[in-house]
């Protein structure tokens, strides 16, 4: 366990923020594990649907999304912005809506 999380953050949740779903998975997945383990409330947004992904698994990012976070310990929130097609101002209005909520 990563003492320096338990000790030096009196913040105990974590807001991280991803275009797409898989995209918190391969840069954060074993940090957000460590924070989840470590007491912490761990929670990602996903902007879009990945909906002009060309990848054969596009639609189904939101259930493997979900497994993912059981495996890491995060809940998830979805919002469907279209895909390079939103303003950061959208993105702004999201983010602020969920640091309320979290």
């Amino acid at each position: 366990m990563n003492t320096y999380l338990d000790a030096n953050f009196a913040q105990r949740t974590v807001l991280t923020i991803y275009s797409h779903a898989d995209d918190e998975v391969l840069p954060a997945a074993g940090t957000l594990t460590l924070m989840s383990k470590a007491g912490w409330s761990v929670h990602c947004l996903i902007l879009t649907d990945g909906s002009l992904s060309s990848s054969s698994v596009k639609g189904t990012r939101h259930q493997e999304a979900e497994a993912a976070g059981k495996i890491i310990g995060a809940t998830y929130d979805f919002y469907a912005f279209e895909e390079c097609n939103f303003s950061t101002q959208a993105v702004i209005k999201v983010t602020e809506e969920a640091i309320k909520v979290y």
